[in-house]
C-alpha cells in the first residue's frame, strides 16, 4: 500500500514531528509514504527514506490546493490521502473543506487526523466545520476519547477512529551529552526540571516559574534544583522580554531557573530528556488535542506534573501529577506548587511515576499501532468512495 501523507514535514513544528514520526513507524510497518507538503515552507531537514513532494498552501483561498495534490497523488501513485490538520496549518478553515471535497470527487480517498478539535455545540466550533468534515472524508482519525466524543456527536457518516497519538521508540540518552545540549555543568546541579516545547503565552510558563520559585522559597525544593526552560520562541520577544524574563527575576532564583531559547534538534532530544529528573506542562487551552511532549516525556520514563486541562488527559493516564490553573492563569495555584516541589523533592514518587509512564509509552508505541493504521487504510481504499 502506498499513501500521500498531506502535512508539514522538516520543520520546526510539531505536526511535522508527529508526522516524520508515523511515516517512519509506517514505512518499518511495510506501508510506503509520500509526505505531499507546503510549497511556500520547504524543509529545514531531510528525513532519510523519504522525498518530500511541495503541492499546496497554507492559506488556500478555496479548493485551490485541490488540483496540486491530485496531480501529486496520480504522479506518486498513492492509494490515498492522509490529512494532518491543525487550524493553523490549513488557515482557510472552509477551504479545507472544499479542497476535500474535490479531491474526492477525483476518486482519491481521503482520511484526517484532527490534531486540535473543536467541541461540537460550542460558539467556537466554527458554524458545523465538523458536520460538513464528515461528509467531505472517508474516515477521521482522533487521539483522545473527548475528541473522539466530540466528532462523533457531529451528524455525518464518516466513521471516527480514536487511535492515541504514539510513542516515539528510541534508545534511551546520554545523561552528560544532555547536559551539554542545555549548556550546563553537572557537578553542583540537583534534581533537573524541564519545561520544553514552544515558548509561549498558551503554554503558561510564567506560572510554572513562579510556582518553582515559590517552592524553592517555602524550602519546599532543594536549594541546588533546577528549571531549565528550553524552547524556541518563534521570535516572540514581547512575552520572552515582557513575560517569561521578569518572572524569573521576580522569583528571586535566577541561578536556579534558566532560559535557554534554542532549537533542540529531534536526535538530541533524548540525551536532554535522559539528563532531566522531572518535566512540567503546563498550558492556558481548553483545546481538544493530545501533546506529543506527553510522548516524548513517556518515551524516556520522565515522570510529569502537568495542567488538568484537556490537552494532558494521556498524561494523567500515564500516571502524571495533575494540578489546577487558576482563574488568572498566569498566577500559580497552591496544588500546582505541590506538584512541582513533590518531583523535586521526591526520588521515590519520581520512581512510581516514571515506572507508570515507561508503561503507557510501551502501550502506545509506534509499532502497536501501526496495524491499525493499516487496517484503517486498507478499509478505507477498498470501499465505494461516500457521496
Amino acid at each position: 500500500m502506498r499513501i500521500g501523507l498531506v502535512s508539514t514535514w522538516g520543520q520546526r513544528c510539531g505536526i511535522a514531528t508527529y508526522s516524520e514520526q508515523l511515516a517512519q513507524a509506517l514505512h518499518k510497518g511495510g506501508v510506503e509514504v509520500v509526505p505531499f507538503t507546503p510549497i511556500e515552507m520547504g524543509t529545514t531537514r531531510s528525513v532519510a527514506g523519504f522525498s518530500p513532494v511541495g503541492c499546496w498552501v497554507r492559506d488556500d483561498p478555496g479548493a485551490g490546493n485541490a488540483k496540486g495534490l491530485v496531480d501529486a497523488a496520480k504522479g506518486a501513485k498513492v492509494d490515498l490521502l492522509h490529512f494532518q490538520h491543525e487550524f493553523g496549518l490549513f488557515r482557510n478553515a472552509l477551504g479545507f473543506l472544499q479542497t476535500l471535497k474535490a479531491i474526492r470527487a477525483s476518486g482519491f480517498p481521503c482520511i484526517v487526523t484532527l490534531h486540535t478539535v473543536p467541541l461540537f455545540g460550542h460558539f467556537w466550533q466554527r458554524g458545523g466545520w465538523l458536520t460538513k468534515l464528515r461528509q467531505y472524508t472517508d474516515a477521521i482519525v482522533v487521539h483522545t476519547p473527548a475528541s473522539a466524543a466530540s466528532v462523533s456527536v457531529a451528524p455525518g457518516k464518516s466513521p471516527v477512529h480514536l487511535i492515541p497519538h504514539g510513542t516515539p521508540e528510541e534508545r534511551p540518552g546520554d545523561a552528560a551529552r544532555g547536559f551539554k545540549v542545555l549548556g550546563l555543568d553537572t557537578p553542583d546541579i540537583g534534581p533537573l526540571g524541564l519545561v520544553f516545547g514552544f515558548i509561549g503565552n498558551s503554554k503558561n510558563i510564567v506560572a510554572t516559574v513562579l510556582a518553582f520559585g515559590d517552592g524553592l522559597t517555602r524550602g519546599w525544593i532543594r536549594g541546588n534544583a533546577m528549571l531549565c526552560i528550553v524552547g524556541d520562541s518563534g521570535g516572540d520577544t514581547i512575552y520572552v522580554e515582557r513575560a517569561l524574563k521578569p518572572a524569573i527575576d521576580a522569583t528571586g532564583w535566577n541561578m536556579n531557573i534558566r532560559l535557554i531559547e534554542k532549537f533542540v534538534a529531534p536526535e538530541e532530544v533524548p540525551h536532554m530528556l535522559a539528563a532531566a529528573a522531572f518535566g512540567v506542562l503546563n498550558t492556558t487551552s481548553w483545546s481538544l488535542s493530545a501533546s506529543g511532549q506527553v510522548h516524548a516525556y513517556a518515551a524516556h520514563g520522565v515522570p510529569i506534573a502537568v495542567a488538568d486541562r484537556p490537552i494532558y488527559t494521556e498524561a494523567v493516564h500515564a500516571g502524571a501529577i495533575p494540578f489546577t490553573v487558576g482563574a488568572a492563569a498566569d498566577q500559580p495555584t497552591l496544588d500546582m506548587i505541590v506538584a512541582i516541589a513533590a518531583l523535586a523533592r521526591d526520588q521515590q514518587l519520581r520512581a512510581t511515576i516514571r515506572a507508570t509512564m515507561v508503561k503507557y509509552a510501551m502501550e502506545t508505541g509506534w509499532t502497536r499501532l501501526v496495524p491499525r493504521y493499516v487496517a484503517l487504510y486498507k478499509g478505507v481504499a477498498n470501499a465505494p468512495t461516500a457521496d
